[in-house]
């Protein structure tokens, strides 16, 4: 169990470091990269950047190693 939780940690760690670079290399182009989480039809919208969801992934992914690695 314990290496698995290392795994996964690892794995999301990586996955948001991905995200944050995408966004700073989209950022620079003048593309803006988001997801929307609201319903479009009904134009609702609710943008969610990626370098948000990269941090939420980099952070969870650091707590996970760090569970991990502790038990």
């Amino acid at each position: 169990m314990r290496t698995w939780l290392v795994r996964i940690g690892k794995v999301s760690l990586v996955i948001g470091l991905l995200l944050i670079a995408t966004n700073a290399v989209l950022y620079f182009k003048g593309i803006s990269a988001s997801f929307n989480i609201a319903d479009s039809s009904k134009d609702q919208f609710l943008l969610i950047s990626f370098w948000q969801i990269g941090a939420g992934l980099a952070i969870l992914g650091v707590a996970v190693i760090f569970a991990g690695e502790r038990s």
